[in-house]
């Protein structure tokens, strides 16, 4: 384990962060280092950001672990970020190819990140991360402050039981003390998805359930 380095942009070498290089390829206030980082995206300094695109986002805020890498990332760095890199169309237009209620799931998954006190930056362009990024990471070396942590920082992971738990809490106004009481009642996932497909009494959380897992053209 070792410390980050001052005034170094580091890139996480997955396949997803390609978008990424091409953007900081174009800069040359600081070197670049491509390294395995077990939290976020891109750091430099204090900062940590997490990049997801319309369908990375889709597909992550329905798993746990996204919240709770999230969550370590809060614990971690001074400074922390999610970007939504792309329009909100975009975004909404992944939602509606996946869910009933669309825009209600959206809503949802946006609400869940304010909750955490998570600044949210969206981009749409190329330049306009790079402009945006650049200006924190100019004022960040400026200021001089030191990150909390050792770079080489481990995931933490749930027990079976609470990544259900959390998944049912990802829903809009269902929070952990729901999910918890459905979880019970229902012993797994799967009998309570089942359950909210066949609500005819209309429960308005069985709805809810029903909306978020259910995709649009079930």
């Amino acid at each position: 384990m070792y410390e980050l380095k001052e005034n170094i942009i580091y890139i996480d070498s997955s396949e997803k962060t390609n978008r990424i290089r091409e953007m900081f390829a174009r800069q040359d206030k600081f070197p670049v280092e491509i390294i395995h980082l077990e939290l976020a995206d891109l750091v430099f300094d204090s900062i940590a950001v997490e990049r997801k695109g319309a369908s990375d986002f889709l597909s992550s805020y329905r798993r746990s672990q996204f919240w709770l890498n999230l969550q370590s990332m809060k614990e971690c760095f001074n400074n922390y970020y999610l970007w939504l890199d792309g329009s909100e169309e975009e975004f909404y237009r992944a939602f509606a190819r996946a869910y009933k209620n669309s825009w209600e799931s959206y809503r949802g998954a946006l609400a869940k990140i304010y909750e955490m006190n998570i600044p949210i930056i969206r981009t749409t362009t190329l330049e306009d991360a790079i402009d945006l990024f650049m200006r924190l990471f100019v004022n960040a070396s400026k200021s001089g402050e030191k990150n909390r942590i050792p770079l080489e920082i481990k995931k933490r992971h749930l027990s079976s039981r609470n990544r259900r738990i959390q998944s049912i809490a990802t829903i809009a106004t269902i929070g952990t003390v729901t999910a918890e009481s459905l979880l019970d009642q229902f012993t797994t996932i799967e009998r309570l998805i089942a359950a909210a497909k066949s609500n005819k009494d209309k429960n308005k959380t069985l709805e809810k359930i029903k909306h978020h897992f259910c995709t649009a053209d079930e």
